[in-house]
């Protein structure tokens, strides 16, 4: 498998989302009740604990079916502890309710990528980036998925966009030399290489 560099990484996107009760007075009590025991989780997520947390996530949508952020943790949890099926399927009911939960795109294109299947990686990530089309760290994701699947041009383009984006972006001119090594362009990567040890000296 090829890796860019040493400095990209797939990250998996884990917003979690204390909810702020306005007033226990607002919904029903099942809805009140799915946001404390969502809080609970939260914190337990928070420590690590991504057992539990997953218990009370299934706790709050099982209250609250239609509870998206519970959705979304309660598929990062699966995440974390490698059940993958059950992961895909809580990302997939997230992004039924709240097409635009840009994390939970980019997370199912990580569960592909991690498996090797990066074209379809890619169109997760692609989902991902309509509805966030500036997020750096899912365009990171894209250029990885495409320089594993070996399409190195379109690596470049998606770490390009990433200059585009952070013009100082040491990480981003490292990759691309790397990238434009592997396409042959020896004089182009050599100054992609010495622009990112300009921004960062450590990389040299």
């Amino acid at each position: 498998m090829i890796k860019i560099g040493v400095y990209m990484h797939k990250k998996i996107i884990g917003s979690i989302l204390i909810l702020v009760l306005v007033s226990l007075s607002l919904g029903c009590a099942a809805d009140n009740e799915a946001k404390n025991i969502y809080n609970e989780g939260v914190e337990l997520f928070e420590q690590g604990n991504y057992a539990d947390a997953l218990a009370n996530f299934n706790r709050a949508v099982e209250l609250d079916p239609e509870f998206s952020l519970a959705w979304y943790n309660k598929a990062l949890s699966h995440h974390y502890l490698g059940e993958y099926d059950d992961a895909m399927a809580s990302y997939e009911r997230t992004v039924e309710l709240d097409p635009n939960y840009t994390n939970a795109w980019n997370n199912m294109g990580i569960i592909f990528d991690d498996f090797g299947m990066y074209a379809e990686a890619i169109e997760y990530y692609d989902r991902a980036l309509e509805t966030d089309p500036n997020n750096v760290g899912i365009w990171y994701n894209k250029a990885i998925a495409y320089a594993n699947n070996e399409q190195f041009n379109e690596s470049l383009e998606s770490l390009e966009k990433i200059i585009e984006l952070q013009p100082d972006n040491a990480y981003a001119w490292y990759d691309r030399g790397y990238v434009l090594a592997l396409l042959g362009r020896d004089q182009e990567s050599q100054e992609s290489y010495e622009r990112a040890i300009e921004l960062d000296p450590s990389l040299g």
